[in-house]
């Protein structure tokens, strides 16, 4: 029995740094919106806009995501670090999809990549990331924006410099390297 209790000690520890890297969260908001083009007029010799143009109900998926995220210790000053993110869209819907003004016969899908990398963090010098993270304008900035993740977030307003829907500052890059370096003199 010693021998049991013993062996029961050990893995705990183990068992609940493994479970610590989980983490997760779930924001969905309930809207009410409007394309704006309800109350336009329509100009002589053409047809008013198609469907439902006034305010309507809407649900979103914000930011909800899965992760895992840890570090092994290689030695004293450097540690392995990882992280595997999964964004979650509850409001997405499956097959095919099209509308007044589009077809479109790619399947929309519910689980999408979040920030995954793979690194080394050492004490003096900061760390090195590899993966797919999102832009430093967006990382700095993110604490300050009020309503992140939302409709009004500050992404929508002003990351669109190109006036095309893309978000510049904003946007995740891909098979990027990043460097983080350390807190210097606070």
């Amino acid at each position: 029995p010693p021998v049991v209790a013993k062996k029961a000690e050990e893995t705990e520890p183990q068992l609940k740094k493994l479970l610590s890297g989980f983490y997760g969260r779930l924001d969905v908001s309930a809207d009410y919106v409007s394309k704006g083009i309800d109350s336009l007029p329509t100009p002589p010799g053409k047809a008013p806009p198609v469907g439902r143009n006034g305010y309507q109900p809407a649900l979103s998926t914000n930011k909800s995501a899965i992760g895992y995220r840890g570090s092994h210790k290689l030695n004293d000053s450097l540690d392995f670090i990882y992280q595997a993110e999964a964004y979650i869209a509850i409001t997405a819907a499956p097959g095919p999809s099209s509308s007044n003004t589009a077809q479109s016969s790619v399947e929309r899908f519910g689980l999408g990549y979040g920030d995954s990398f793979i690194g080394f963090r050492g004490k003096d010098w900061g760390s090195i990331k590899f993966g797919t993270l999102y832009a430093p304008y967006r990382q700095s900035t993110q604490r300050l924006n009020p309503f992140a993740e939302m409709l009004g977030d500050y992404n929508v307003v002003m990351a669109n410099s190109g006036g095309d829907n893309r978000v510049e500052f904003g946007t995740r890059l891909a098979h990027s390297i990043w460097y983080d370096s350390p807190v210097m003199d606070g």
